[in-house]
């Protein structure tokens, strides 16, 4: 018993001596392309588990806020919500890349 404890009380010691790595200031690394490429991925994952039905009324709903006059094609900042998805919001370049993965799988 007194192993096992010495054990706990040094992974807590190395955690607290150890914070974890702080996220980059620089997102130089986050490339138009690799966001692209991480949203598509994310995407085909969630579209791949829906049925036609499901597919053709998520499309025509972000077909609806991509094309409204306010919409932005922004990285990271989530303010679009779209009916069928539920409450959550979106930035618009996963809505972009969502519309993208609709027609490909639209296509087959």
């Amino acid at each position: 018993m007194l192993r096992w404890m010495t054990n706990l009380r040094n992974l807590i010691a190395r955690i607290l001596r150890h914070p974890p790595d702080k996220p980059p200031s620089d997102y130089s690394e986050l490339t138009p392309e690799r966001v692209d490429y991480a949203y598509t991925i994310f995407w085909t994952k969630q579209v791949r588990t829906w049925d036609d039905a499901q597919r053709k009324a998520v499309r025509a709903a972000v077909a609806a806020v991509i094309h409204s006059p306010d919409f932005t094609a922004s990285t990271f900042e989530r303010k679009y919500q779209v009916g069928p998805l539920g409450s959550d919001e979106y930035s618009g370049a996963s809505l972009l890349t969502l519309e993208k993965v609709l027609a490909a799988f639209a296509e087959d």
